[in-house]
């Protein structure tokens, strides 16, 4: 395809701030998660369940309900697991408002995709077993971006 002479060059798409924090967040997780070297502890796979089923209708939680998940795990949420989760989930809030301020264009695709990846993920931990051991492996077997889009 020839060069169009004085067209201006297409810079490479910037991720809004927000949806950065929750992908590089989601993926540190979710790596560790599929490692083994993070668990959900019995109260984190406890909030991702609320949230879970909270948000089954919408295809994805509000900001109302990522507030309420945060909210009813408290102070403990935070300190547990170094407060990783707790610290997903906060990001999660991030985005959700930016999509609110831009209802449409890139902007709100990127956060849409970001958002429902972390949903897809809040859902494997919600659905983790239970084993008698919190420690490593009793986690979600497979956190990526599976297709949640039935929950």
């Amino acid at each position: 395809m020839p060069t169009v002479p004085n067209s201006p060059a297409r810079q490479p798409r910037v991720q809004p701030p927000g949806v950065v924090c929750l992908d590089t967040a989601l993926k540190a997780l979710a790596g560790d998660a599929r490692r083994g070297t993070w668990t959900a502890t019995p109260l984190e796979r406890r909030i991702a369940e609320l949230l879970s089923m909270a948000a089954a209708g919408g295809g994805l939680p509000t900001v109302q309900q990522v507030r309420a998940a945060l909210w009813e795990g408290a102070m403990t949420l935070i300190q547990e697991n170094g407060g990783r989760f707790a610290a997903l989930l906060a990001d999660l809030v991030t985005v959700l408002e930016e999509m609110a301020v831009a209802p449409d264009g890139e902007d709100y695709l990127a956060g849409y995709e970001a958002a429902r990846e972390t949903y897809g993920f809040i859902t494997a931990t919600a659905e983790a077993p239970e084993g008698p051991d919190t420690g490593p492996g009793s986690g979600p077997a497979d956190p990526g971006p599976a297709d949640h889009a039935a929950h």
